[in-house]
């Protein structure tokens, strides 16, 4: 299937909204598959020193592949912003419908298992041209093409089962236009650079430099050439090149998914995975228009993922503003950027390990939750520089003591000791330091 043409700016930037969303999706799916891996032997399910030092691997790889993501997400921001539009962080809530995106692939929180790492295979797989050419290419589209009716409604967990489904089509319409990989939507996307007369109308200043994010690999797009390696990078590290996919996004999953098989085949007893319910969720939302959420219901389990999607809103919040901020104003761009990492590392990192030995609760027995990583419809930009300062200070003292409290739970005490005194310090870090030069 050829990709597609975009022959105006409006598709472009669609296409490149549409990418901002995917990366930062793509981002919390594999956190989350992350977070569900155990971490030792007392956990049980793991009897060999090789099949621990497995899992930690496995586990290491995919935090290293979500934080990449986020890179992708930097320089789709910076093609925008080249492009004359902006970077995009609202998203809907998981689960979503398998043809809401164009991957047409489900959209879900999961836990590791051997579907789910093929699902991420199926993300990353290089385009349907190139897959063709390799050996194992037909039997991987195959089962990514298989993928795209996974999920069957379930009437008792379908929050508007009474609607019909064109209603809900209106009220939620698809981001897809047409069925593509992301590699192929990126190909798109790098074309279009190539062929609009005056692509590029947006702002050096307004563009992200990656040297001052330790991003290195990020560059501004000021030129067509830029453009094509921007586009190059983001499809290297998702795809890999013809020669070598080993260090690829497609490459390590697809090597964690052949070694989880054979350690599977060796020893039907090994299970590194928590018993982690897919899709847990605190409240229902307007977007949850699929089946496949349950509620969590246990009391301390629902405040501490409520105080996750609260700091992670919080981080997209850092975000916008980052993005915003002019390069010339570094020391501003690199607090907030520098914020935005601490959150992700220090606070949404031990919370999403403490959820995943939680329960769910009464109503799902036996299953431990995860960080569902909820998100409002009003999480968007703070336009004016002072006042989102004074903020992300209030809202950052606020989720510190929601952790004090919870610390009162002697089984995750020493965790969310941790996670307030963090946000407490970098609550202070916003509080102390003056505001941007300019309020933009």
């Amino acid at each position: 299937m050829p990709i597609p043409v975009l022959a105006s700016r409006e598709q472009l930037l669609y296409y490149l909204s549409v990418a901002c969303e995917v990366e930062q999706g793509l981002c919390l799916q594999y956190l989350f598959t992350a977070f569900s891996l155990k971490d030792d032997f007392s956990e049980g399910g793991i009897s060999t020193g090789e099949q621990l030092t497995a899992v930690r691997r496995w586990k290491a790889d995919i935090f290293l592949i979500a934080a990449q993501e986020m890179v992708h997400l930097v320089q789709a921001s910076n093609l925008a912003t080249a492009a004359g539009g902006t970077v995009q962080l609202r998203r809907p809530n998981f689960p979503q419908a398998p043809d809401y995106y164009p991957t047409h692939l489900p959209w879900r929180l999961d836990p590791f298992s051997a579907e789910t790492i093929q699902r991420y295979i199926c993300y990353e797989r290089p385009t349907d041209q190139v897959l063709s050419r390799m050996s194992f290419g037909p039997p991987i589209r195959a089962k990514c093409d298989g993928l795209v009716d996974d999920g069957a409604p379930a009437p008792e967990n379908y929050a508007f089962a009474h609607l019909p489904p064109e209603l809900l089509r209106k009220a939620h319409p698809s981001r897809a236009r047409r069925a593509v990989t992301i590699g192929e939507m990126y190909e798109a996307i790098g074309e279009a650079f190539l062929t609009l007369p005056d692509v590029i109308i947006g702002p050096a200043e307004g563009q992200v430099d990656g040297r001052l994010i330790d991003f290195p690999q990020v560059v501004k797009v000021l030129s067509r050439d830029d453009a094509r390696l921007a586009v190059e990078l983001i499809i290297h590290q998702g795809e890999g090149t013809t020669s070598d996919r080993q260090d690829s996004h497609f490459g390590v999953f697809l090597n964690i998914y052949n070694q989880f098989v054979a350690f599977q085949k060796a020893d039907p007893g090994f299970n590194p995975v928590r018993p982690v319910h897919p899709n847990p969720l605190s409240e229902l939302h307007l977007d949850n228009t699929f089946p496949g959420w349950r509620l969590i219901d246990d009391a301390t389990t629902l405040k501490v993922n409520n105080l996750c999607s609260s700091t992670y809103e919080t981080m997209l919040l850092m975000l916008y503003r980052f993005f915003a901020t002019p390069s010339q104003e570094g020391p501003a761009q690199a607090r907030l950027f520098m914020a935005f990492v601490r959150i992700m590392t220090a606070i949404i990192k031990p919370l999403g390990e403490v959820l995943t030995t939680r329960p769910m609760g009464e109503q799902t027995p036996g299953f431990t939750a995860g960080p569902s990583f909820e998100i409002d419809p009003e999480v968007q930009l703070l336009p004016f520089a002072g006042s989102a300062w004074r903020y992300l200070y209030d809202r950052l003292l606020d989720d510190a003591s929601r952790a004090a409290e919870l610390a009162s739970v002697e089984a995750i005490a020493p965790q969310l000791r941790a996670v307030s005194a963090t946000l407490s310090a970098i609550a202070q870090a916003f509080g102390s330091a003056p505001p941007p030069s300019r309020d933009t």
